[in-house]
């Protein structure tokens, strides 16, 4: 029974957390940048779908140009010509795992 439970609980959030009000809050399923998504329709305007799966979602980020378009005093880059995504988007930069590219 828990077991059930657990899964309807995964599906709603997993189907209710795209939106496209156009929030701004950044938070999973206000349908502002950094909420779920499994295409860019999901996003507000400005912004794409990235990381999405066939089953697992992306997260909603803002299209960018050029790094000017980013966050760029908390970190933020422009991805450019990312693979997971129809455009180029902020993000935060990848963390460096300091192997020496081994």
């Amino acid at each position: 029974m828990k077991s059930r439970l657990w899964l309807t609980v995964i599906l709603a959030l997993m189907i209710g957390a795209c939106g496209s009000d156009g929030g701004a809050g950044g938070l999973a399923g206000d349908g502002g940048p950094g909420s779920f998504c499994h295409t860019d329709s999901d996003c507000p305007t400005g912004s794409v779908c990235a990381g999405a799966g066939m089953v697992s979602p992306g997260e909603c980020h803002k299209k960018c140009s050029s790094a000017a378009d980013c966050r760029t005093s908390e970190g933020y880059v422009c991805k450019m010509m990312p693979d997971d995504a129809s455009s180029a988007y902020c993000d935060a930069p990848e963390e460096e795992t300091g192997d020496g590219g081994a």
